[in-house]
Order: structure tokens, then sequence, then C-alpha cells
């Protein structure tokens, strides 16, 4: 362990790696600025750098520390990483803290020293205090570090229950800091009682709401309100306690509160009169609204407890009041279809939403779809730059991965449309003309971008198919037939029957007798044999038959003629996946191939067990 007694600390936020609409809206995390403030209330000399607002980390920077933090989520953390690594070449003691190595410690310590997992705001005045000799980090609870070489992980801490213990964040302390150019975020409470299944607030803050007292906010938005252009109280949710809320914002309205600001809602806040009326008089510009997609089926899937009714009826009951809304979206559910992404982007249209983000589901480490999808061995990469909402990084039930990086994109698009500039502007709203138009060039510059990601998908999507039927040059360019079993089911025979027909397979009932099998020499080079094995009971039925098909191909079929034969495992995937890469046999055109599908499902839907009916 370094023998340096940290005296000078500096706090970083790493910056991210991708634009988004509100990219310009610099807003910094808190956690840093809580921590530098209760540093410097200790006598500790602190500096806070916020990439995104102070510019990159420099050489100077690190080396006038004795102990760098570090606060990183997800996709920041390969930033985060490279920093610690430079630090600790230049002899710095290095903590790592946020919400990602919260949940993955292990994968932090080769870069530092201690890990800070949780609410960090005690954790780290214990260790600097027991770094200095006034105790020992065994006793630390929420701390990581290596002992004898090797991890150790010291017990959770528990949340912190009185918030108003913290300070009031002293910004002053963001290297670069100009509150008139950037959004000062304000808490008012933590946690969450819900249990949306892609988010890490309550693995991270708790299941419920722990509140600060009215009497500190309003001494907080004091101290912000006369510099600031702009305050954003970054709850959760703003209104989880309404009595609460509404008697803050009535303290606002008292004390003639006029610096704009903003919140974060849920829908069903809107249906609260009194509470709209108070957000129009004190001067609130808009909220933002998790309403992630128009699918009433996709919503139940997340928990969300809303529907698209009830949705529209908020999204009118806002405007009603002069109020804008920022809609939050994610696409990539296992319930989600090109389809339901279509239907999310037209009610987000209909519904005069004035801005959109449309994120792509992103498993992020500490979340109930992270764990899952891990179990489900469905991650595509642990390349966490690309954990921003913007990359697929996941296998989707019923889309393929390039089809979904394709719809999120298309649905941008569509939002940040040309058409949707001019009607804005037409109406002289100035500002969210210019937002859609700085989205729209966003999106154009991101372009490049997203088509290599898409192309890695692609490819990916391929090589798992080669992986499973071997290389698909054999497919192609030969004469082919597919033959299936007498016995299979109506449905089966009819399904494969039309979708290996339109991608130009020629499809027949077969047997193993020779005077069926030496008519084939004359007519293909290559026949296959779909093996359909959705449900356990029709794989014990089947495969007898199935088997002695192949077998009496392989010892009765013309020499030159290749048997294949096709498992088509409906185990842990959909039928439409398991079509697609077996289509991609036959056919290099993905949009052939979605097409044969879907014409082929139609014809046989109601024949099909409600097991496969997952389209």
């Amino acid at each position: 362990m370094k023998s340096k007694v940290p005296q000078r600390i500096i706090l970083i936020e790493p910056r991210s790696p991708a634009e988004h609409v509100f990219s310009r809206a610099r807003i910094p995390r808190l956690g840093t600025i809580l921590l530098g403030t209760m540093l410097r209330d200790q006598g500790y000399e602190a500096r806070i750098i916020v990439e995104e607002t102070s510019g990159s980390v420099t050489e100077d920077d690190l080396r006038w520390a004795d102990m760098v933090g570090i606060s990183s989520i997800t996709s920041t953390i390969p930033r985060a990483f490279h920093l610690g690594d430079r630090a600790k070449e230049l002899g710095k003691r290095v903590v790592f803290g946020g919400p990602h190595v919260t949940f993955l410690p292990e994968e932090a310590l080769p870069h530092g020293e201690f890990v800070v997992r949780g609410e960090g705001e005690e954790t780290l005045i214990e260790l600097i205090n027991a770094l200095r000799g006034q105790s020992s980090v065994e006793r630390i609870t929420g701390l990581s570090y290596w002992e004898d070489g090797r991890p150790k992980h010291n017990p959770d801490r528990p949340l912190i229950e009185n918030l108003n213990i913290l300070p009031i964040p002293d910004f002053s302390l963001i290297k670069g800091w100009n509150p008139r150019q950037a959004v000062v975020p304000v808490a008012t409470s933590r946690g969450c009682p819900f249990a949306c299944k892609f988010c890490s607030v309550v693995t991270m803050f708790g299941r419920g709401y722990r509140f600060r007292s009215n009497d500190l906010i309003m001494e907080e938005v004091r101290s912000n309100a006369g510099q600031a252009a702009h305050l954003f109280f970054c709850d959760d949710n703003f209104a989880a306690n309404p009595n609460r809320a509404k008697d803050l914002l009535r303290r606002m309205k008292e004390e003639k509160f006029h610096t704009e600001w903003s919140t974060q809602v849920r829908a069903e806040s809107a249906f609260d009169t009194e509470f709209l009326e108070l957000l129009k008089e004190t001067n609130c510009w808009g909220v933002y609204i998790g309403f992630e997609s128009a699918s009433d089926q996709v919503l139940k899937a997340y928990r969300k407890k809303q529907d698209q009714a009830a949705m529209s009826r908020a999204i009118t009951a806002f405007h009603r009041h002069g109020i804008h809304i920022h809609g939050m979206f994610m696409v990539g559910a296992d319930e989600d279809t090109p389809e339901t992404i279509r239907e999310t982007i037209r009610f987000s249209i209909k519904n005069r939403v004035d801005s959109a983000q449309f994120m792509m589901l992103t498993p992020l480490p500490g979340t109930e779809t992270f764990a899952s999808l891990e179990k489900e061995n469905r991650l595509l990469t642990r390349n966490w730059e690309l954990y921003d909402g913007s990359h697929v990084v996941h296998r989707p039930r019923l889309m393929t991965e390039e089809e979904l990086q394709k719809a999120a994109y298309q649905a941008l698009l569509s939002f940040y449309s040309w058409r949707a500039i001019l009607k804005r502007l037409i109406k002289l709203d100035i500002y969210y003309g210019y937002l859609r138009y700085y989205g729209r060039r966003l999106l154009k510059r991101a372009k490049d971008r997203m088509d290599n990601h898409r192309r890695w998908l692609s490819e990916n999507f391929l090589d798992q198919v080669q992986k499973q039927f071997g290389p698909v040059w054999q497919f192609r360019g030969v004469r082919k037939v597919a033959l299936i079993p007498g016995n299979a089911t109506e449905a089966y025979q009819k399904f494969i029957a039309s979708f290996l027909t339109r991608l130009g397979v020629e499809v027949i009932q077969g047997n193993d007798r020779p005077e069926f099998l030496q008519p084939l020499k004359e007519k293909v080079d290559l026949v296959v044999v779909p093996f359909l094995n959705y449900l356990q009971e029709e794989k014990k039925r089947l495969s007898p038959a199935w088997e002695q098909l192949i077998n009496g191909i392989k010892e009765k079929l013309p020499e030159g003629i290749t048997p294949i034969k096709l498992p088509i495992d409906l185990k842990g995937e959909s039928l439409y996946r398991s079509c697609v890469r077996f289509g991609l046999l036959f056919s290099t055109n993905t949009n052939k191939i979605r097409r044969a599908y879907r014409k082929a499902y139609q014809q046989v839907s109601d024949l099909l067990k409600p097991e496969m009916i997952r389209l």
C-alpha cells in the first residue's frame, strides 16, 4: 500500500463517448460535487474536473493531486480506467466510484487501489481518514480494495437515512465552471419504489424514497437561482410525494422564483391540476417523462404501470398548461418488433412530444435486464463504450440485432425530420425548431458510426449462422431441395414450404425409398432436411422420422449429392430469429427473408401451437 497521505484530492467525471440531443446542456452529476464540497469542508484541498464542462484531464491535473477519485457510469468506464492507469503510473492513489464499479468492483481494482460501492459520501471520508492513520480500512463498509494481492470486499454500507446531513454542493469547485453556460442540478430525493427491469436506481439507491427537507432545498435553490441560467431538479420522480412537491413549489412561488427550471416526473403527475398550475406559476420550462414505449405489451414487460391512453392524456394536460415535454423512449425489449417501434414513433409525433430520445435498451450492470441477458448468453459485447443507449449490445427476441439498430436510427430520423423542423419554425417555436435541427445534425454526424456498428452486428450474426450450419457458400449457387418427413405436422409442412419456396428452394415431402431418391440425381446438388425443434414432445415424436430420412438419404442417395441436416432450434429464441438464421443460408437479402417469413407465418398462424407464436 502506498504511504502517501492524501491532502490534495482531485475528483473526475469522465466525458461521455457519444453525443445526444442535450449534449450542449452540460449537467454535471451531483456525486462528485457533493464529495468535493465535503472534502473541502473537512480541510482538504479539493478540485473537480467534469470533462464535458472543464475539458480533458491534463497531466498537470493528475500531478497536482495526492489522490485521484474517478466517478463513472458504464459508458464512461473505459475512459475512467485509462485515467486511473495514468494516475497509478504517476504514483497517485486511485479510488473509483459510481454505479458501474459498484456492481463490478473487481473489474476496476486492477486500475486503482480502492472502489467505493454504493453511496460514497461517508465511505470516501472514512477512507481518507483511515489512510491518515485514524482508523482501519477493514472496518469501512461499502469499500473494496486489495489485501495480500487479492480483492477484498467489505460488507455493503447502509443507505444514508438522513439526506439533510449532506451539504449544499459548491459548483465553484469545478474547473472552468460557468453557471451561465451550464445547467445546475438540484436533488430533492433519492431512490425509487418502482421495479423497472432496465433501471439500476433501486439497486443503487434503494426501493422507496428518501427526501431532503424543503427548507434545505429552498436554501440550495436560493444559492443557485441567482447565478444559474437553468435549474434541473434531477430526482427520478420530482412528484414522488405530491404534497411535498407542491409545498416546495408554493414556496418557490412565494419567493417569486423566476429562474427557468425543469425536472423528471412520471406521466400520472399530469392528473394533479394543482401541481400543473404550480409548475406553470414557478416558470417550469418542461418535464422529462419516461414513456419508454407506446406498446402496452412492451410497457407491461418493462413493469412501467402505465398505458398508451393514459400517456396521451398526460401529454395533453401538460401542454394545456404550457409545459414542454421531453419524451424518453426505449427500444429493444423482448416484446419489441419493428412494428411496435413504428407505433412508438407515431405516438410521439401524433401527441406532439416536443423533444425525444429513442434509446436502445441497454443492459447496465446491476439491473435485472443485465442479469437475465447474461444468464441467457445474449450479451454481444463488453465493450462498455457501446453501452451508451445508441448501440445494440444484446440479442433481441423478435428482431435481428441489425434490424433493431436500423429501427432505432429510423425512429430518430422520423422524429427529427425536416417536416417536423419546419412545423416548429412556422409556429415560431424557434427553440424546439432549432433543437430538432440540431438533433438531425447529430444523427447525420453519427451515421458513419451507426453504419459501422450495423455492419459489425450483421457480420456477427452471420458468424453465428456459420457456427451453427457451416459455411454459407455451400448452400448458394447450387441446385437444392428441402425434404421433410411425411408425418410432420400440417403447420410445419405448410410453414417450411411457404418460407423456403419464397427463398427459391423447392420443398417436397420425402422418404428414404430408392425410387424416390434416385431421380434427385438429375435435379439437385444439395439436399437439406430442416429439423424444427420447438417442443420436447414434438422432438420425441418426430426425431425417429427425421433420423430415418437422413440415414436413408446417406445410404441411398446418388453419389455426389450432399445431404445436410439443418436444425431450426427454438430453444431460447423466437421462431422469427431462427428462420432468419436459416434463411441466410439461401439468400443474402434480409428484407427478402423477412418478407418470406411474414407471408409464411400468416398462412399458418392459426395452426401453430401457442408456444411457437412469438413473431
